[in-house]
């Protein structure tokens, strides 16, 4: 059985990721994005594809996300299993506006977002109501997220983001939901179970505002959640079921309306030391699963 691990730069997780898979019986081969192919996955006789490219990519290289998700529909059209992009849940990983979508079909709580299409916006702002967030389509990591108070900041913080030379996506306006507690939940979901949850300190950008981000990247500290409620793990569940994920990291706040997810995040990243604050080691864990669940039964169909 060969498992392909598709990435950009070569980080820490996806070195992980290989060590894992070996040890584990399972032949692995590394695919940058930015030199590969259908044709050259195809001629490597890559059984499975494992999808490792971050969607903060797009933050330095949006052409790469975009190749992914073309290169991903190709695999999975010839036969290739590509695990965590079905078609639905490899468009929620890069492309926020379409998570919303599926969010809102299956009335899972999230903030009203509506897609920027060119045309003057006054009008949808207005619809929006201020305080609200201008922030990218595709990426993470805190980047390009804005929280405007008037037109004046709105229409700055458009001209900012079309101004990057490195993205060439949407631009999406979205209400702000306002945080009833100091910190926000990351919830992974593997598989419909729940694999960890931990808060991240809320922050603020602007000198007087109330901490309203979470952003590692952004000064945000890991706080670690010591009864987590039925609700929440319900709540996670259901939002990572809506995107049809195999794996998610769903970003949630609490409001006076219940709990909200912000963002999914299909190919979060791990350093050792946020291994350490977990006290255990995910990587092992979705290595283990996928082996498992996705290279045991497509080995058995292959034979």
């Amino acid at each position: 059985m060969k498992l392909g691990i598709l990435h950009h730069d070569l980080e820490w997780p996806e070195k992980e990721f290989k060590k894992y898979f070996l040890d584990r019986g399972l032949d692995v081969e590394l695919f940058d994005i930015r030199s590969t192919n259908t044709e050259k996955i195809l001629n490597a006789n890559v059984d499975i594809i494992f999808n490792r490219v971050y969607a903060s990519v797009a933050n330095r290289d949006y052409k790469s996300t975009q190749k992914a998700l073309k290169l991903y529909a190709e695999l999975e059209e010839l036969g290739i299993r590509v695990i965590n992009a079905s078609n639905t849940t490899v468009r929620s990983g890069y492309d926020k506006y379409f998570a919303y979508q599926a969010m809102i079909k299956e009335k899972v709580n999230t903030p009203n977002t509506l897609l920027l299409n060119g045309h003057d916006p006054k009008e949808e702002l207005n619809q929006l109501g201020f305080p609200l967030i201008v922030k990218k389509n595709t990426g993470a990591r805190g980047d390009c997220v804005f929280k405007v108070d008037n037109l004046e900041e709105a229409y700055s913080a458009i001209t900012k983001i079309k101004s990057l030379e490195d993205y060439d996506g949407e631009i999406l306006l979205q209400e702000f939901v306002t945080p009833v507690e100091p910190n926000d939940y990351r919830v992974a979901v593997l598989n419909g179970k729940v694999l960890f949850v931990h808060g991240r300190s809320l922050i603020s950008l602007k000198a007087g505002e109330e901490p309203w981000l979470a952003s590692r990247s952004s000064g945000s500290k890991l706080i670690k959640i010591d009864e987590v409620s039925e609700e929440l793990k319900s709540f996670a569940i259901k939002g990572a079921k809506c995107i049809d994920s195999y794996f998610d990291v769903l970003d949630i706040v609490k409001t006076e309306n219940g709990y909200c997810i912000i963002e999914h995040n299909l190919t979060p990243l791990f350093t050792p030391q946020y291994l350490e604050f977990l006290g255990f080691n995910p990587i092992e864990v979705i290595s283990e699963e996928i082996v498992k669940n996705e290279c045991i039964p497509n080995l058995c169909r292959a034979q």
